[in-house]
Protein backbone atom coordinates (compact mmCIF):
# COMPACT_ATOMS: atom_id res chain seq x y z
CA UNK A 1 0.00 0.00 0.00
CA UNK A 2 2.96 2.23 0.86
CA UNK A 3 4.69 1.59 -2.56
CA UNK A 4 1.05 2.29 -4.56
CA UNK A 5 0.96 5.72 -2.57
CA UNK A 6 4.51 6.63 -3.56
CA UNK A 7 3.71 5.65 -6.92
CA UNK A 8 0.34 7.76 -6.92
CA UNK A 9 1.05 10.97 -4.36
CA UNK A 10 4.80 11.44 -4.61
CA UNK A 11 6.26 10.31 -8.29
CA UNK A 12 2.46 11.56 -9.24
CA UNK A 13 2.43 8.86 -11.89
CA UNK A 14 -0.86 8.01 -13.76
CA UNK A 15 -2.73 5.16 -13.49
CA UNK A 16 -1.24 2.18 -15.94
CA UNK A 17 -2.09 -1.11 -15.08
CA UNK A 18 0.46 -2.68 -17.21
CA UNK A 19 3.31 -1.14 -14.73
CA UNK A 20 1.30 -1.69 -11.67
CA UNK A 21 -0.02 -5.52 -12.37
CA UNK A 22 3.41 -6.82 -11.84
CA UNK A 23 3.91 -5.62 -8.58
CA UNK A 24 0.15 -6.22 -7.51
CA UNK A 25 0.61 -9.70 -8.54
CA UNK A 26 3.97 -10.77 -6.86
CA UNK A 27 2.36 -9.03 -3.68
CA UNK A 28 -0.44 -10.81 -4.10
CA UNK A 29 1.51 -14.24 -4.67
CA UNK A 30 3.76 -13.31 -1.55
CA UNK A 31 0.89 -12.26 0.75
CA UNK A 32 -1.03 -15.97 -0.19
CA UNK A 33 2.07 -17.83 0.53
CA UNK A 34 2.75 -16.70 3.69
CA UNK A 35 -1.07 -17.34 4.86
CA UNK A 36 -0.32 -20.85 3.87
CA UNK A 37 2.28 -21.43 5.48
CA UNK A 38 1.10 -19.82 8.56
CA UNK A 39 -2.14 -21.70 8.50
CA UNK A 40 0.13 -25.25 8.38
CA UNK A 41 2.04 -23.75 11.21
CA UNK A 42 -0.46 -22.04 13.60
CA UNK A 43 -2.93 -24.09 14.90
CA UNK A 44 -5.34 -21.76 17.42
CA UNK A 45 -5.59 -18.48 18.07
CA UNK A 46 -4.28 -16.69 21.42
CA UNK A 47 -7.05 -15.56 24.52
CA UNK A 48 -7.87 -11.77 24.12
CA UNK A 49 -5.76 -10.38 26.54
CA UNK A 50 -2.64 -11.83 24.30
CA UNK A 51 -3.62 -10.86 21.34
CA UNK A 52 -6.17 -8.24 20.16
CA UNK A 53 -7.42 -4.72 20.38
CA UNK A 54 -7.14 -4.61 23.84
CA UNK A 55 -3.44 -4.85 24.25
CA UNK A 56 -3.27 -2.67 20.79
CA UNK A 57 -4.82 -0.47 23.10
CA UNK A 58 -2.63 -1.18 26.16
CA UNK A 59 0.18 -0.83 23.60
CA UNK A 60 -0.53 2.79 22.50
CA UNK A 61 1.97 4.59 24.49
CA UNK A 62 4.87 2.45 22.15
CA UNK A 63 4.32 4.97 19.31
CA UNK A 64 5.38 8.52 21.27
CA UNK A 65 8.27 6.15 23.41
CA UNK A 66 9.64 4.70 20.49
CA UNK A 67 10.04 8.37 18.84
CA UNK A 68 11.40 9.79 22.20
CA UNK A 69 14.10 7.20 21.64
CA UNK A 70 14.45 8.44 18.26
CA UNK A 71 15.96 11.52 19.77
CA UNK A 72 17.32 10.12 23.12
CA UNK A 73 19.30 6.85 21.96
CA UNK A 74 19.89 5.12 25.92
CA UNK A 75 18.41 2.76 27.46
CA UNK A 76 16.91 0.59 24.65
CA UNK A 77 15.41 -2.45 25.03
CA UNK A 78 13.84 -4.82 22.19
CA UNK A 79 10.45 -3.92 24.04
CA UNK A 80 9.95 -0.74 25.01
CA UNK A 81 10.03 0.72 28.37
CA UNK A 82 7.09 2.94 29.66
CA UNK A 83 10.04 5.48 31.07
CA UNK A 84 7.98 9.41 31.56
CA UNK A 85 10.99 11.09 30.19
CA UNK A 86 10.62 9.17 26.69
CA UNK A 87 6.82 9.45 26.99
CA UNK A 88 6.95 12.64 27.42
CA UNK A 89 9.47 13.94 24.39
CA UNK A 90 7.61 11.71 22.18
CA UNK A 91 4.34 13.29 22.85
CA UNK A 92 6.14 16.45 22.00
CA UNK A 93 7.51 15.12 18.80
CA UNK A 94 3.93 13.65 17.65
CA UNK A 95 2.28 16.96 17.76
CA UNK A 96 5.10 18.43 16.02
CA UNK A 97 5.00 15.68 13.18
CA UNK A 98 1.10 16.47 12.91
CA UNK A 99 1.58 19.93 12.91
CA UNK A 100 4.25 19.31 9.89
CA UNK A 101 1.82 16.90 8.17
CA UNK A 102 -1.15 19.25 8.49
CA UNK A 103 1.16 22.19 6.57
CA UNK A 104 2.68 19.68 3.93
CA UNK A 105 -1.25 18.33 3.08
CA UNK A 106 -2.15 21.77 2.67
CA UNK A 107 0.68 22.16 0.20
CA UNK A 108 0.42 19.09 -1.27
CA UNK A 109 3.92 17.56 -0.23
CA UNK A 110 3.16 14.11 0.24
CA UNK A 111 6.87 12.39 1.08
CA UNK A 112 6.81 13.47 4.56
CA UNK A 113 3.80 11.76 5.28
CA UNK A 114 4.55 8.43 3.42
CA UNK A 115 7.60 8.49 5.38
CA UNK A 116 5.53 8.69 8.94
CA UNK A 117 3.03 6.18 7.10
CA UNK A 118 6.28 3.64 7.02
CA UNK A 119 7.33 4.38 10.04
CA UNK A 120 3.70 3.39 11.59
CA UNK A 121 3.98 0.60 8.75
CA UNK A 122 6.16 -0.88 10.96
CA UNK A 123 5.21 0.00 15.07
CA UNK A 124 1.74 -0.73 14.86
CA UNK A 125 1.72 -4.33 13.96
CA UNK A 126 3.43 -5.64 17.37
CA UNK A 127 1.21 -3.61 19.27
CA UNK A 128 -1.35 -5.92 18.92
CA UNK A 129 0.42 -8.31 21.04
CA UNK A 130 1.04 -8.55 24.76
Amino acid sequence: MILLAYYFFVAKQQFRIKKLLPFVVLWLSVIVFFLVLRSNVVSGTPPDFIFGISPFFQNLPTIPITLGKLILPFNLSTLPLFEPIFTTIGCVLLLLIGVVIYKKIKTKEWLPILGFGWFLLFIIPPMFFK
